[in-house]
């Protein structure tokens, strides 16, 4: 450690530290007295000959000044406490950090990271750092010690070149540091890949960008060129949105670029804006990809944007133990004046339970004292408006942006190969958002609690399989767009949906599986617990490789007079939209069994004939008239791999509306 020499010395004063040697002023800094040439100060000195020596005061190193012929440096000769030189290990405190959080230790972190491999935080510090840099193979190892953003962050920590690996770390980013905020200066349209923000000050390419769109979802691609106030993305718009739109724009609090083989190891992360932005690198014309990670025990809660983004050219890597988890509380504080009843939330609400109301620090209850008259507006009931003064408290918890977005738009040498397991995301408009990806795996998906759909797939074209994937209690738990094909879920599959009654806005939720035009989904499951709300939109293809007994439901009510096709998800009046796909040679239909709500009332018929590749079978069952609900039919169909088998739904003009339940018979 440093000496405590006199602040303001004479020329030639003299000082003796405790057990050291005898030093003399010569301005600018001290020096050794006798015959050894020695410098003392906080900073480099200039060096005069070969051989000098220059003694660190502020962080106990000595150095000597090296002339090799072709160039000259001072070159460490000892080490700091704590400290085991080049290319061994360090602390931040040997090169001045506090871990106070107040003081920004960014230089003294950055000098750790360049004189050594190996940097080691504290347990119960707290380091306030930015933009720190792990360049090739190094490690930083925080001991789960605290980096909290400093203000101006770009980032807290990247992740770069070959090897680098961040572990044990604890991250916050409380005052939202490493985010860029703007508006749209105008309006921007749907499939527009540019789009005007009012200023572009301190945007930067190769920025992760959101953009609320007018559908209350958000645009989510990385920045490819800024012109002034225009910004250009990857990506193009789902839809519209208007000028003055929310723009927020981050490299995130772990940033990994370009880098091969890197580490992200138990990290833990709170107050959450953009959690780890992953991409190639734009400044080298994305052809530095990054590669073959692995990201074990990440923790991210209190998610207002995106956890995790994985963009161009990032493939295989192993991503396994990952908690996601969004977080929005929005609070409305108001004055009551005795006559307003209606006050307006900044964010339409999705369920009923997400709103509390207090009103002079008493909570107060729907529909006892208040209700939703949209989910962007509550009422007080007759008898509850507040009286002049009283406080009013609304808070609207809301849900983040995405927990997962996986888009390998803009991609050039490589999109596949990541393997997620063990994975959840929880409390977004989107858990899982994915484009353009190809041979990603997923093991024990967990998607609930999502506003907008729980898994988004869009335009993945080869081999992306989900292995029991839980997408329940979401509005729509399942979509699949774009020219999607090869898409698989197979083992267990959950697909539930909140009630209408639990609904901000009292209407039933989306569709439970959305299959858009253009799109095939493949469902292998050996058990599927599907919604009861809404089964399935089908104008896309989907394709059930089911088990033992294919389940032939209609939930909601089927219109009669025109032929209707029952799929593994519900109905529809295309014959191409949705089958069961026989997995093997030799399999039979055995039984069919239908039942309905309503008879089919007098002098009406219904009648169910079991196709397989478009073509009517013999296994056939019809019931008619008042008081009859339902028949059983038995068979022997023979089946052929890849059989594809509808049931067709025929009545009579005018017979009743109604629901049905049943199922065919597989062996």
């Amino acid at each position: 450690m440093g000496f405590n020499f006199p602040s303001s010395p004479a020329e030639n004063e003299l000082f003796t530290p405790p057990g050291g040697p005898q030093y003399v002023y010569k301005a600018p800094a001290w020096r050794v007295s006798g015959k050894v040439d020695s410098i003392v100060s906080p900073t480099p000195p200039i060096a005069t000959k070969p051989g000098q020596l220059w003694f660190n005061s502020a962080t106990g190193n000595t150095y000597i000044w090296y002339d090799d012929g072709n160039s000259a440096q001072w070159v460490q000769i000892n080490v700091a406490a704590g400290d085991t030189g080049a290319g061994g290990t360090t602390t931040p405190e040997a090169y001045g950090a506090v871990g106070d959080g107040v003081t920004d230790d960014s230089a003294a972190f950055a000098a750790a990271l360049a004189a050594s491999s190996y940097v080691k935080g504290s347990n119960g510090k707290v380091y306030v750092v930015k933009d720190l840099v792990i360049s090739g193979s190094k490690v930083l190892d925080m001991q789960h010690g605290i980096l909290d953003s400093a203000s101006g962050a770009k980032w807290i920590v990247r992740l770069t070149g070959y090897e680098p690996r961040l572990i044990n770390t604890r991250m916050r980013d409380s005052p939202k540091n490493v985010i860029r905020s703007t508006v749209l200066g105008a309006g921007a349209a749907a499939l527009a890949t540019s789009f005007t923000v009012a200023s572009a000050t301190g945007l930067e390419v190769g920025m992760l960008a959101t953009v609320k769109m007018d559908n209350q979802r958000w645009h989510i691609s990385p920045i490819t060129a800024i012109a002034g106030t225009v910004i250009t993305v990857c990506r193009a718009f789902e839809t519209t949105a208007a000028s003055g739109a929310a723009v927020d724009c981050s490299w995130g609090m772990v940033n990994v670029r370009g880098a091969y083989r890197y580490t992200l190891s138990d990290i833990n992360c709170g107050n959450v804006g953009f959690g780890v932005v992953q991409d190639a690198d734009p400044a080298a014309g994305l052809s530095y990809a990054t590669l073959r990670g692995t990201v074990e025990g990440l923790t991210l809660v209190s998610v207002t944007h995106v956890g995790l983004f994985s963009g161009r050219n990032c493939a295989d890597t192993r991503y396994e133990r990952m908690s996601i988890r969004g977080g929005v509380t929005e609070t409305l504080n108001a004055a009551g004046d005795g006559v307003t009843a209606v006050y307006n939330l900044a964010t339409p609400a999705w369920l009923k339970s997400d709103v509390t109301v207090s009103v002079a620090g008493v909570s107060k209850t729907q529909p006892a004292h208040w209700t939703f008259v949209t989910p962007s507006q509550i009422q007080f009931t007759g008898g509850n408006i507040p009286t002049a003064g009283q406080a009013i408290v609304i808070h609207n918890a809301i849900d983040a942006k995405a927990g997962i977005v996986i888009d390998a738009t803009g991609w050039t040498d490589i999109r596949g190969g990541d393997t997620y397991s063990i994975v959840e995301s929880l409390g977004f408009w989107r858990g899982l958002e994915m484009h353009n990806k190809e041979l990603t795996s997923f093991n024990q998906l967990t998607c609930d609690t999502c506003s907008g759909e729980g898994a988004y797939i869009d335009t993945c074209v080869h081999q992306v399989t989900f292995q029991d994937a839980f997408l329940g209690y979401s509005n729509c738990p399942l979509k699949v767009v774009g020219a999607t094909n090869e898409v698989f879920f197979m083992g267990p599959l959950y697909t539930m949906q909140p009630s209408g009654s639990s609904l901000a806005s009292g209407a039933a939720a989306a569709y439970a599986v959305d299959v858009a035009a253009g799109a095939t989904l493949t469902i292998n499951a050996t058990q599927w617990q599907q919604s009861s709300v809404k089964k399935c939109s089908l104008t896309g293809t989907f394709v059930f490789l089911g088990s033992s007994t294919w389940n032939v439901t209609a939930e909601a009510t089927v219109a009669t007079g025109a032929p209707v096709y029952f799929t593994p998800t519900g109905t529809t009046t295309s014959a191409s939209r949705g089958y069961w796909m026989a997995q093997r040679d030799g399999m039979r239909l055995v039984r069919m069994y239908m039942a309905s709500g309503s008879a089919p009332g007098a002098g009406k018929t219904f009648t169910f004939t079991v196709t397989v590749n478009g073509v009517d079978t013999a296994l056939v069952g019809s019931y008619a008239e008042t008081g009859v609900f339902g028949f059983e039919v038995a068979g022997d169909i023979a089946l052929s791999k890849n059989d594809r088998v509808q049931v067709r739904f025929d009545s009579t003009a005018g017979a009743a509306v109604t629901a049905f339940r049943g199922y065919i018979e597989v062996i």
